[in-house]
């Protein structure tokens, strides 16, 4: 995954994001980055995330075998507003900066990032990964979390109406009453 980034998907975006700052405005600003990629924990590799830095490109994913917990009295309660409903929501939020090293004795990296974690209410946490510093805690949190809504629509729609079948040269017939399984 983290080779068809590098190759196939970055090369592109350097192409076609839009109103990427210029050299000299990265040169002045140490935290600006030319836009932003979201991914998974498949490509969890402080190696990678050293290359994105390098490359001045921020990345936002979820943390790795989170083992501790954070004091419930580090987070904070926001209230945020649905933009499509406009319900109010309440969401528990802390932020650390760390630094995060490989094991490469040989070739150390370390890169600094933001460390934000989401309290539920049942005390369980859950941790992101950004060198984005241009977003606010709550948004981060947002748009991780938001993440989910999308992953459970595909999860719904591969399980329940094959769309990964959907992609495909062939033609046949489908009664609207055949059982999936069954094709």
């Amino acid at each position: 995954m983290i080779e068809q980034i590098k190759s196939s998907i970055l090369p592109r975006l350097e192409q076609e994001v839009p109103n990427q700052p210029t050299e000299e405005e990265l040169r002045q600003d140490p935290l600006l980055h030319r836009f932003m990629i979201v991914f998974d924990r498949e490509c969890y590799s402080i190696d990678f995330f050293y290359y994105l830095v390098v490359m001045r490109i921020a990345f936002c994913t979820y943390n790795k075998n989170v083992k501790d917990k954070w004091p419930e009295e580090d987070f904070t309660e926001y209230e945020v507003i649905d933009e499509q409903t406009g319900s109010a929501e309440k969401i528990s939020l802390a932020e650390k900066e760390i630094v995060l090293k490989n094991k490469d004795t040989k070739n150390p990296k370390e890169v600094r990032v933001r460390e934000i974690r989401k309290l539920t209410p049942s005390g369980h946490q859950t941790s992101i990964l950004t060198t984005n510093y241009m977003l606010t805690l709550v948004q981060i949190g947002l748009y991780m979390f938001a993440r989910w809504c999308q992953e459970n629509f595909f999860k719904y729609m591969r399980e329940n109406f094959d769309i990964d079948g959907l992609v495909s040269y062939s033609k046949r017939q489908v009664s609207d009453t055949t059982d999936k399984s069954a094709v």
